[in-house]
């Protein structure tokens, strides 16, 4: 893991501009340790860094659920309004995150969020192609199959107290659009990393 954040702060630090904000995107599949990665990377950087939520721009769950779809399918988050939270944000301008309902996943939203030099986007659509451009490093974590189900049922135990037959179900009904809409991301992702048990390792 040390190796690691010490290669992205490294590309990190060449790369940052005086006067402007540093966007930096980690994005990949689900329980693949996004999140993890993002605060370790914040870590470095303190108050100079702040952290933004995809999950923030998840459509109402009654409507993805109507849809037929999961959270790892396109059309399940606002794109439009994320594009235009990014366009002001690498412009170095507050943004109001969208108020949602709580899952006991996401973060609720509903608060201004003011970049700091170094701001984090974070989640499983970050790199989606169109919001590329606005990032100056972007990074996607892939992870076994069999590890992400471990994580999946020890995580969803805890905060929604579903049954492990039904994270099961619903892991693999997932897998199908990780596989479809997530896992393409990485063929242009400036660093991909596969997750392991005890950290990442650099592909």
């Amino acid at each position: 893991m040390d190796k690691i954040i010490e290669y992205v702060l490294e590309i990190i630090n060449n790369r940052m501009l005086k006067n402007k904000c540093f966007i930096l995107a980690v994005g990949g599949v689900g329980c693949s340790g996004k999140t993890t990665l993002a605060k370790k990377i914040a870590e470095e950087f303190g108050k100079e860094a702040s952290i933004l939520p995809v999950d923030c721009y998840y459509k109402d769950y009654k409507v993805r659920r109507s849809l037929g779809i999961t959270g790892a399918h396109p059309k399940s988050i606002n794109l439009d309004l994320l594009k235009e939270h990014l366009e002001r944000l690498s412009n170095c301008k507050n943004v109001i995150l969208p108020k949602k309902e709580s899952t006991g996943l996401s973060d609720k939203g509903g608060y201004e969020f003011c970049p700091k030099k170094i701001v984090i986007i974070e989640g499983l659509f970050s790199l989606t192609s169109s919001l590329l451009k606005f990032y100056d490093l972007s990074i996607f974590i892939d992870c076994p199959d069999n590890l992400q189900l471990d994580r999946r049922l020890i995580r969803d135990k805890k905060k929604v107290l579903r049954n492990k037959e039904d994270i099961i179900e619903t892991f693999y009904k997932r897998k199908i659009e990780f596989d479809k809409y997530l896992r393409p991301f990485k063929e242009k992702a400036d660093i991909v990393l596969l997750s392991e048990k005890d950290g990442f390792k650099l592909v």
